[in-house]
């Protein structure tokens, strides 16, 4: 096995050809296999936790704030990590604010479906 950084990253191209890229670039970071998914999966887990940040502020969440999709379940680990909670709390003087709005993961994949479900329930007979 080649574990050179170009043979890692011959590897992981060859992986994604046959499987999701997303979930072969997080196995890969998490593993510590690839340098290059590592980087990714921190700048992916930036952009989150920043952008997860600004929602809090702007809907004012102090009751929390859930993240949804496949990727988060996925990195779960990396989450609960340091990078994460820094870029969700980098906002100024909200800072003290957002330290206190917990961030839930939703672990189950179907949530949205159910919730779809519930609403075409409602429409359905009239409830909303």
């Amino acid at each position: 096995m080649n574990s050179s950084p170009r043979g890692n990253y011959t590897r992981v191209i060859e992986r994604m050809r046959d499987a999701d890229p997303a979930a072969i670039i997080s196995e890969e970071a998490l593993k510590g296999k690839a340098r290059s998914c590592r980087i990714a999966l921190d700048m992916f887990i930036s952009i989150l936790g920043r952008a997860a940040g600004n929602l809090a502020l702007t809907g004012m969440t102090t009751g929390g704030v859930y993240l949804g999709g496949g990727i988060p379940p996925r990195i779960l680990g990396a989450l609960k990590g340091d990078l994460f909670f820094l870029s969700f709390t980098d906002k100024g003087r909200f800072k003290g604010l957002l330290e206190k709005v917990p961030v839930y993961v939703i672990l189950n994949d179907r949530a949205a479906l159910m919730g779809a479900a519930v609403k075409a329930f409602k429409l359905v007979n009239s409830e909303g």
